[in-house]
């Protein structure tokens, strides 16, 4: 008796099976949640902000620059990011729901940074700065692109966590070089503008460096080898972080 041949269906299968879907952790889900109901409630301040800032103005007044589109946007956004912290607790796919919220997101880190150059170094700037100030415009940016980092993690887990480990390594690599720059800017004693901007960039490269790979590690991640490439390089970062500081408080002396 010779054995049965293969079935031909069997032989032309599929290599890489997709299997059932992944599960999203809860905690991510909580924590996407946390973000959305935080950008809305900062919306909410800034629309009452600028409301009560227009109505000191006065009806005579110009409105500074950027008023009547950091008002849409943020009562936009408030209304979106507070429909998706509620409706995240529905049962729902949360990929769609990533998804969604993803775009909200792009949406709003796209006209805040429109904002930002709009309001920035300008004659109308003072009085613009007074109802929109830049420091809490920058605030809203990186708690947008916060919430998108952890939107990310839902949607494509693996893609994100490599993509933010990348450039949690190459912010760690252009930060020691702006002090390696600085450093050389003390020997060359040169009057360059750039330099009192050297140190500013490299802190806040470093905080991302130390910053993203702790988040990473806090949100648990199902690769051992993003827990054993995170946790140096935040440590590393934090430790870059101390001479930085220092550095920064000196230099203001």
């Amino acid at each position: 008796m010779t054995a049965a041949a293969p079935d031909a269906r069997e032989s032309f299968a599929p290599m890489s099976d997709p299997g059932p879907p992944v599960a999203v952790p809860p905690h991510l889900l909580l924590a996407a949640r946390i973000a959305c109901a935080a950008l809305a409630a900062v919306g909410l301040v800034a629309v009452v902000t600028m409301i009560v800032g227009a109505w000191r103005r006065g009806a005579t007044a110009a409105a500074p620059p950027g008023a009547a589109v950091g008002l849409a946007v943020f009562v936009v956004g408030a209304i979106a990011f507070a429909f998706l912290a509620a409706h995240g607790r529905a049962r729902v796919r949360p990929r769609a729901f990533a998804g969604v919220a993803l775009g909200v997101c792009a949406a709003q880190a796209a006209a805040l940074a429109w904002l930002l150059i709009a309001t920035g170094p300008s004659a109308a700037a003072p009085s613009a700065q007074r109802i929109l100030p830049a420091p809490f415009l920058g605030t809203v940016l990186a708690l947008t692109l916060t919430a998108a980092a952890l939107l990310g993690l839902i949607a494509a887990r693996s893609a994100t966590e490599d993509f933010l480990l990348q450039s949690a390594h190459r912010a760690f690599a252009v930060g020691f070089w702006l002090l390696v720059a600085r450093a050389v800017f003390l020997v060359w004693d040169r009057p360059l503008a750039v330099r009192e901007k050297l140190l500013p960039a490299a802190f806040v490269l470093f905080a991302w460096s130390a910053l993203a790979p702790l988040a990473l590690v806090h949100l648990r991640p199902e690769r051992r080898r993003v827990y054993d490439e995170a946790s140096p390089l935040a440590l590393a970062a934090a430790v870059m972080l101390v001479p930085t500081i220092a550095w920064l408080v000196l230099a203001r002396l």
